[in-house]
């Protein structure tokens, strides 16, 4: 899910979903940061504090089971979420099932979650929000369904 994008240095594949709620928000895939080789991705606030995201977004449906697994480490006076991000069919958000929180500087920490989709799903998305004046990277993430529970 970390695939490099069509041009070196953007965005890595399909993580084209960029909200911008304060300041400037940079998303890159970062080659010289990373968990695994050879990249990770990149989200980084420029020209002083900022707030925002990048995304990758799935068509789903209520009831559907899915688990998110990543890596995240953050640099800087931010504020970082891994997380996903449950919509409507017009895009009204539903739900946030956080990941992985840090604050700071920290190194990589992995994070895995399980979640079952509520009523009224029809996109999810997931997601790095970023708060403050820094950067975070994203690597090794996964979206698999988990097995059912006997």
């Amino acid at each position: 899910m970390l695939e490099p994008g069509a041009a070196e240095g953007g965005p890595p594949a399909e993580w084209d979903g960029k909200l911008v709620a304060k300041g400037r928000i940079d998303v890159s895939r970062d080659t010289t940061a990373f968990k695994s080789s050879p990249a990770s991705l990149c989200v980084k606030t420029s020209g002083g504090p900022a707030e925002g995201q990048a995304n990758q977004m799935f068509d789903a449906a209520p009831g559907e089971r899915i688990r998110v697994s990543g890596a995240l480490k953050t640099a800087g006076d931010v504020r970082v979420n891994f997380a996903v991000q449950v919509f409507s069919a017009d895009l009204k958000p539903i739900a946030f099932e956080q990941s992985r929180y840090a604050q700071g500087t920290s190194d990589w920490n992995t994070a895995s979650r399980d979640i079952t989709l509520p009523d009224g799903t029809a996109r999810f998305g997931i997601v790095i929000l970023i708060e403050g004046e820094g950067q975070a990277w994203l690597d090794d993430v996964k979206l698999t369904k988990p097995k059912a529970v006997n």
